[in-house]
């Protein structure tokens, strides 16, 4: 994960020099006081040398966001801004399980890791590297891991623009939390996106007129995004596009986003079919009914779930054996 990326130089040094400007222009989201973004900012400068050589403009804006979330909580958290005492293997779990307590377990593991390395830096300890595999680029379909998504979202955050940061978090949130399409994301509007006790729902507009919208229900790892989203945008505009009233074509979407994946590198490599692949396979694994989970698809056939079978994680003996004893 850590080493995707294109390189923000060919040459190593030049590189460092690249990460170095980049890292003086940060200012956190939301912007915090100078004390605190100065020591963020200079934890990141000081362990570039440990990133993956030469290091890329995503691994440094990557790093920036965790380091800048970790120097707003020691804060809170009445610690002084000292290296010594704040990184340190308690300092920095308590973080992760207290401070990061309403984020999702792949967003705290890829926050933790990036302190781990910056804290083995710090103290002249060999890094061993993550725990958590990631997929190759060359299985575009294959289901993102939960520390894929995590790293996507992170990275989404953090890009260049605004409208960019908009439409690729708003893709995110609808595809990997809802499971929607291409086309039926880029028609959501805020009206459709609705909160109860029992979740955060999206009205889903066919794209056949003698077929009723369906109504589909976020992921709880993703909920909280898709409705900090939705309140985010004005009446009458869509989720996907806070700016428009009118939804773009889908050449439009194919564009912005291969721009910003071509300006801005994400640690993973997506595409929408991916994103609903992985969607699918969530359920599948936590045996989501499969009736329910064609309806909330939008699918009428199970084919598109058969494709999906070689993708799914193997399951133990002791597993399966669970699974088939326990069926009443």
């Amino acid at each position: 994960m850590s080493g995707r990326g294109i390189p923000m130089a060919s040459n190593r040094d030049d590189a460092l020099r690249a990460g170095i400007r980049l890292a003086h222009r940060f200012k956190g989201n939301p912007p915090l006081p100078a004390p605190q973004r100065e020591f963020a900012r200079d934890l990141v400068i000081d362990v570039l040398p440990s990133a993956p050589q030469p290091v890329s403009s995503a691994w440094v804006r990557h790093t920036l966001a965790a380091v800048g979330t970790f120097t707003r909580w020691v804060v809170m958290d009445g610690l002084p801004l000292d290296r010594d005492v704040v990184l340190t293997e308690e300092v920095i779990t308590r973080w992760v399980h207290v401070g990061l307590a309403d984020r999702t377990n792949g967003t705290r593991s890829t926050y933790q890791t990036r302190l781990e390395i910056i804290r083995c830096h710090y103290r002249g300890i060999e890094w061993v590297g993550s725990r958590y595999p990631t997929i190759g680029k060359d299985d575009p379909g294959m289901p993102l891991t939960p520390q894929a998504e995590a790293d996507l979202w992170l990275w989404s955050t953090n890009l260049r623009r605004v409208t960019w940061r908009q439409r690729v978090g708003a893709s995110l949130a609808l595809t990997l939390g809802c499971g929607l399409t291409r086309y039926e994301q880029g028609r959501v509007a805020r009206e459709d996106v609705t909160r109860d006790d029992h979740g955060v729902h999206v009205t889903v507009a066919s794209v056949r007129a003698d077929i009723p919208p369906r109504v589909v229900t976020c992921r709880r790892s993703w909920e909280t995004r898709l409705a900090a989203l939705t309140l985010a945008t004005e009446p009458g505009h869509l989720i996907a596009s806070p700016w428009r009233t009118i939804p773009q074509t889908d050449a439009g979407f194919d564009q912005m986003f291969a721009t910003v994946n071509r300006q801005s590198p994400p640690p993973a490599r997506w595409n929408h079919q991916r994103l609903r692949n992985t969607w699918f396979a969530r359920h599948l694994t936590v045996g989501t009914p499969i009736p329910v989970l064609l309806a909330a698809g939008g699918v009428t056939s199970l084919q598109t779930l058969t494709r999906l079978l070689p993708l799914l994680p193997d399951v133990d003996s002791h597993a399966a054996a669970t699974w088939l004893r326990d069926a009443p």
